[in-house]
């Protein structure tokens, strides 16, 4: 059985951690129907999620930090 990395964690990388939790939680109640912000606030919210997510993996893996780029960037696009 592989042993887990013990995976050190930078103090940004939790903050953008906490942010990614906060906007992806103020998405989902908008999804659930408890608020109600317009398409461009969620397509923001989905966009700063994104973005924060890519900066905590960037140290771990580029492929997957990379796919987090791009899709922020569109979803940041699609608010124009």
């Amino acid at each position: 059985m592989r042993e887990r990395e013990n995976v050190k964690w930078k103090g940004y990388e939790i903050a953008f951690f906490i942010i990614s939790i906060i906007f992806l939680f103020l998405a989902s109640i908008n999804l659930l129907g408890v608020t109600k912000f317009s398409q461009s606030v969620e397509s923001v919210f989905y966009s700063i999620f994104l973005l924060s997510m890519f900066i905590v993996n960037l140290r771990k893996s580029l492929i997957i930090s990379l796919l987090f780029l791009v899709a922020g960037v569109l979803f940041f696009i699609s608010i124009f």
